[in-house]
């Protein structure tokens, strides 16, 4: 019954923002043709429920190809961001056309992240776990790392450094938010992200915060 309910209002809300948003949607895809060669959209293969594979798609915010060099990880500065994917990035605007994966049923508004393919390094429990439900535009991993491409340009090698350093978090907040998930859940995150995006941050719950700690006590242990 949670689920059917979630899944009447993923359809509603999805619906209402792709209309309310269309001009802004309009704009944004003018923008990224006539600034850069390229395609308006990128489509990225990603892993949902199941293990079954599907195409998540953002506005284009990098050259074209970008995919095909260099590192997964991508600060603002990398030279392979456009100058309005730079802007696009920053405000999470290149992911409103994932509405639309919402709409055909792809993924839901909260639920894990769907990784890049070659990106997955999960053992087999932890799949069991996070692949047993659809991804989602945001999780608490997603608010943990609100800032991850800040951290990307800081960091001496981006791939190393989410692999090493964000990666174990977001597993752990991932099969948290799985083992424990809830429409109220659901309701907290939706919320919490909403206000991030409008750059009002307010506290994460003390069990995630509770979870990222340990985490990142753990990563500490193993490298030293």
């Amino acid at each position: 019954m949670a689920d059917c309910f979630r899944r009447i209002v993923e359809i509603f809300i999805s619906i209402v923002a792709i209309v309310v948003l269309s001009p802004l949607l309009v704009v944004i895809a003018l923008a990224v043709y006539f600034t850069s060669p390229g395609g308006v959209l990128y489509g990225s293969q990603r892993i949902g429920k199941n293990e079954k594979p599907f195409t998540l798609y953002k506005f284009r915010s990098m050259i074209a190809g970008a995919d095909k060099m260099g590192s997964y990880g991508v600060a603002h500065t990398d030279p392979r961001v456009t100058p309005i994917g730079r802007f696009l990035r920053t405000t999470k605007l290149d992911e409103l056309p994932q509405f639309y994966n919402v709409f055909v049923g792809d993924i839901s508004l909260i639920g894990p992240r769907a990784d890049i393919v070659e990106c997955i390094r999960m053992s087999e429990e932890q799949k069991a776990i996070i692949f047993s439900v659809k991804p989602g535009l945001s999780d608490w991993a997603s608010l943990a790392n609100f800032e991850q491409y800040d951290a990307f340009a800081k960091a001496d090698d981006a791939d190393e450094y989410f692999f090493h350093h964000l990666y174990p978090i977001k597993l752990a907040l991932q099969e948290y938010y799985v083992r424990n998930r809830s429409l109220t859940m659901d309701v907290h995150i939706f919320f919490l992200t909403a206000l991030r995006m409008m750059k009002i941050k307010l506290s994460l719950p003390k069990k995630v915060q509770a979870i990222i700690e340990d985490t990142k006590r753990q990563i500490s242990e193993q490298s030293n």
